[in-house]
């Protein structure tokens, strides 16, 4: 556009036909330096749409989460942000189709990052799994490079000093990113790695490394929150059969994690680790598990993180919940569906169980005794149902029934008795 202003204020200018004054002249100069003002301008209109559209991209990129399970014959857009960042890497989804659809591609795709994030290949998106590809979606919303791997900046496992992941180490200095930038933070040990993992990198952030003349930047970083948090009195309280509290202090406030398994030394973010937390901010920490197995023993570790990113893992300990030892209560125990030669007998108990009964013909039998029947189902259950055959009909019977626990704790009935039919 620009040549041709200029190629016709040159025509205008040097036409004999149209000749024009020296003041003619000037005007048309000021108006072409004018027009010219407008392209610079409305190229600068653009650039700066073109900004604000990738501004845009980036926070609906960044605000789309998977927050669901996903499996094959799931649609929507969370879908579809899910294939765009596997589309990413080749090696993990070769085929690359985007269409919000949750395919057998794309469940194989699941598969391939599954297996190179240690998690159970299963090609389905469960709870472990949606975890770390929210947090990869993270850095791909952020433009970062190498989105899949696990340590950044060149920075092989091998180049890690081991001696900072110990868990007695504390004040580990980390390059922590964020969407809107990077700040440094001190860590423990045991956490150093997760932070590796997520992308960040350790040691200071290079803007923040100080030199002779920047006396004005440290003075702004003096304001920075670089205390180590640390954890103290961690212990497991309120232990019943089925739950504890997990209790524990910090130096300042933070929020609270627990991650628990059944087998000691486990790894945070694996399968198999279940993880209870709160985000408020406090220093004396409290979360209470439930839903456990009685007569188990659990391994735990406790996590803490303020406000400034700072944040440590606590040491593996143990505890163990208590046996159960109450049997079950029986109830509502009758004969049902009596007829010449057959009877169901049924009855409830108020924890899963199995199912025995025994019958005679006699009273007052020991369950010992000779001629004493028997029938059972080892099904664990509530509601119990035993179908007793080969009876004689028009015969007076007597049964007692029982049911044991996973613990092994037994309760037997009183005796009943019920009439079989004639013939």
């Amino acid at each position: 556009m620009s040549v041709s202003v200029i190629v016709f204020a040159l025509s205008v200018t040097t036409s004999p036909v149209f000749a024009q004054t020296t003041d003619t002249t000037q005007t048309i100069a000021e108006r072409l330096a004018e027009l010219l003002q407008q392209i610079n301008t409305l190229q600068e209109q653009l650039l700066d749409l073109e900004a604000q559209q990738q501004s845009l991209r980036g926070e609906i990129r960044e605000a789309v989460q998977i927050t669901r399970q996903l499996a094959i014959g799931a649609t929507g857009d969370d879908v579809r942000e899910l294939q765009e960042l596997l589309a990413s890497d080749p090696e993990l989804y070769p085929e690359g189709i985007i269409t919000g659809y949750f395919g057998p591609l794309t469940a194989r795709a699941i598969e391939r990052l599954q297996e190179r994030f240690g998690i159970e290949r299963v090609g389905e998106v469960g709870p472990l799994t949606r975890q770390t590809i929210n947090q990869l979606l993270n850095r791909f919303a952020r433009g970062q490079r190498n989105v899949f791997e696990r340590i950044r900046d060149n920075k092989d496992e091998g180049d890690v000093d081991r001696t900072a992941l110990a868990p007695g180490v504390t004040g580990v200095k980390v390059c922590h990113r964020t969407g809107t930038g990077q700040h440094t933070i001190s860590v423990g040990g045991p956490a150093v790695q997760a932070h590796l993992a997520h992308g960040d990198t350790l040691g200071r952030c290079d803007d923040e490394v100080k030199g002779d003349d920047d006396d004005e930047d440290e003075d702004e970083d003096d304001d920075e929150d670089v205390t180590d948090l640390t954890i103290s009195d961690v212990s497991a309280r309120r232990i019943t059969e089925s739950g504890a509290t997990i209790t524990w202090e910090t130096n300042e406030d933070a929020d609270s994690t627990v991650w628990f398994a059944t087998s000691s030394g486990f790894v945070i973010g694996t399968a198999g680790v279940q993880m209870r937390m709160s985000s408020s901010e406090v220093e004396e920490h409290q979360i209470r598990l439930s839903d456990l197995e009685a007569g188990t023993t659990y391994y735990v570790k406790v996590g803490s993180e303020d406000t400034s990113g700072n944040d440590t893992v606590s040491n593996e300990f143990s505890f163990t919940t208590l046996a159960d030892t109450e049997a079950p209560e029986i109830s509502g125990v009758d004969a049902e569906n009596t007829a010449t030669t057959t009877a169901t007998i049924v009855w409830e108990t108020d924890e899963a169980a199995n199912s025995v009964v025994w019958y005679a013909t006699t009273s007052g039998f020991n369950t010992d005794d000779d001629g004493v029947l028997r029938a059972e189902s080892t099904l664990l259950t509530t509601s119990h149902s035993v179908s007793l055959s080969g009876l004689t009909a028009s015969t007076t019977y007597y049964y007692m029934v029982s049911s044991t626990d996973t613990d092994n704790n037994e309760t037997k009935s009183d005796e009943e008795s019920f009439i079989t039919l004639g013939q």
